[in-house]
């Protein structure tokens, strides 16, 4: 309950520096690994060594989400995309069954398949980008002051289905979707039929920054091992490199498999 509470106050905050209309909850967990492992070894073990495959990261924004809407009661019906829940592990556990492969290693576990795997690497930033913003919700109000009525965009990213949450005749919110790309999805307002403007302080996104490493391993094996990577951080996580810098990074390792056209 503490980063419950930590994410409220942290929102009101937010909502006060933009004058957004709209509350945004990013609830940080900071967990011990080894407590959880004695608590729950099933839990703990997939959090360690599958997070991304078990969609253990959805289940915690979701169980994040029913405990904050339980607080507020009917007092504020939250959208999914308020919520936001991160997992930062305190330290990593040394204990015999576990241990984090190096890059090296996962690049051979990956080799025939797409799920992502835990790693760890060592490298030279080579090359940073600048950050960019990934919406999930965008707010459209009608200005007719005898109508206010407001309609939600849901934006599902690299995907061409958007979700458009609209307001009926009776003053409920009904649910319904549209094949149509962001450029011309039909947001007039269905009370008064004029088009609705966009709320641009009650954008709901998060901050992502790509980075290229230039990784330096060592195998008893294979001798020196050198490869590039992107990297992609989130959030607090963006604008802390260097190009110059050598970094240590815990991260999923994933495959990009080029497309017909050839591109990645």
């Amino acid at each position: 309950m503490k980063a419950i509470h930590e994410a409220k106050a942290r929102s009101q905050t937010i909502k006060s520096q933009l004058k957004s209309n709209i509350n945004r909850y990013d609830i940080v967990l900071e967990i011990d690994p080894v407590i959880l492992l004695e608590l729950d070894p099933i839990l703990g073990y997939r959090l360690l060594n599958n997070f991304i495959v078990t969609h253990l990261d959805e289940d915690l924004t979701e169980a994040c989400l029913f405990i904050l809407q339980s607080t507020f009661g009917h007092d504020e019906i939250l959208m999914a995309e308020q919520v936001r829940s991160k997992v930062r592990l305190e330290y990593l556990p040394e204990l015999p069954e576990y241990r984090m492969d190096k890059y090296l290693m996962a690049f051979h576990k990956t080799r025939h398949n797409k799920d992502p795997l835990f790693a760890i690497l060592r490298g030279i930033v080579e090359c940073v980008w600048m950050p960019t913003f990934v919406t999930f919700s965008r707010t459209f109000i009608c200005d007719n002051p005898k109508c206010r009525n407001k309609s939600y965009l849901h934006v599902i990213p690299s995907a061409r289905t958007n979700r458009v949450i609209k307001r009926t005749e009776d003053k409920e919110y009904l649910n319904t979707s549209t094949s149509a790309t962001l450029h011309n999805i039909d947001l007039y307002c269905s009370h008064c039929e004029q088009e609705m403007k966009e709320m641009v302080v009650d954008r709901i996104y998060t901050t992502r920054q790509r980075i290229r490493l230039s990784c330096v391993d060592e195998d008893e094996n294979d001798g020196s091992f050198t490869n590039t990577l992107h990297a992609f951080v989130e959030d607090e996580l963006t604008s802390k490199v260097e190009i110059g810098q050598i970094i240590e990074v815990i991260g999923l390792v994933g495959r990009h498999f080029p497309t017909m056209d050839g591109k990645a």
